[in-house]
């Protein structure tokens, strides 16, 4: 299935390689699926390990990018500089201020989702 198959009004899961690649800009079909679920075209759900895991994508990029670590080292750097991860923290903010107005919980299921 691709996405132009996609119906209005299909739930689809969210996972973090969509999120980080519309955050980095690296694919306008990511771009295009979010607005759809943006729009209320589909109902994007995902879940809060997803979104850690899209942050920590996230601050290695910039990190690597800012030239503060290198892509070989950039694990082992971030874990040994506290103040490093604190640098990034706004990263996480925006991140969660985008979104979160759109949280809910869904009752029955071991996370809860976002609708986009």
């Amino acid at each position: 299935m691709t996405f132009d198959q996609l119906q209005e009004g299909d739930v689809i899961f969210l996972d973090a390689n969509i999120f980080v690649y519309h955050f980095l800009g690296l694919s306008p079909q990511w771009k295009q699926l979010l607005g759809r679920c943006r729009n209320g075209l589909l109902q994007g759900k995902t879940a809060s390990f997803i979104l850690a895991e899209t942050v920590h994508r996230l601050m290695i990029a910039e990190a690597i990018e800012q030239k503060l670590v290198t892509t070989k080292n950039a694990l082992k750097k971030l874990r040994e500089q506290r103040a490093l991860n604190q640098a990034f923290a706004s990263i996480l903010v925006s991140l969660l201020s985008s979104t979160a107005a759109r949280m809910e919980w869904n009752p029955g299921s071991w996370f809860p989702g976002l609708l986009l």
